[in-house]
């Protein structure tokens, strides 16, 4: 396998895609306009800096970019940024490297939109002998448009199950 490289790529966990699901489903109509969510402390989320009441959940947890060679699979934080809000609970601490041997499985771990399904978020789960976060990584490519995510997941999808495939 050749050195690939993915930027930016969106790190999450089943909590926070949990926690982002259930702000959605509990916000009344007028809640989702005007962006008022309610999630559990330590959940990543935007605020509003022109309108400070305004808080929106996010799909991850933390961001970086992912490098795949032969050997090992390395994340390595980036600070994400958001024109207009500041960016709360945003792990920016998470970095890691993972030999092939730590991989257990891979497995597509799709996020059904839980406002309309265009927004269907690609991600694959990559499970490992390692414990806490490092045991259940879910990795989507980010961005700001539908089909450079989908088609940038898709390609990092295949990247993982070609590296655990490869032992």
């Amino acid at each position: 396998m050749d050195h690939k490289r993915f930027v930016p790529v969106w790190l999450s966990t089943d909590e926070q895609l949990a926690a982002l699901s259930a702000a959605y489903g509990s916000a009344s109509i007028a809640g989702k306009l005007l962006g008022r969510f309610q999630f559990p402390p330590g959940t990543a989320h935007l605020r509003g800096r022109v309108i400070p009441w305004m808080r929106a959940p996010l799909a991850f947890t933390a961001t970086g970019e992912l490098d795949l060679t032969a050997e090992v699979l390395a994340f390595s934080p980036r600070a994400y940024r958001a024109f207009g809000c500041h960016v709360r609970d945003v792990r920016g601490d998470v970095q890691f490297t993972l030999s092939r041997a730590d991989v257990t499985a891979v497995e597509p771990a799709d996020m059904r939109s839980p406002f309309i399904r265009f927004f269907d978020l690609p991600f694959t789960r990559v499970r490992t002998t390692r414990q806490g976060l490092l045991g259940n990584l879910l990795f989507c490519v980010g961005g700001l448009w539908m089909g450079r995510i989908r088609a940038g997941s898709s390609e990092l999808r295949t990247a993982l199950e070609r590296f655990a495939a490869a032992r």
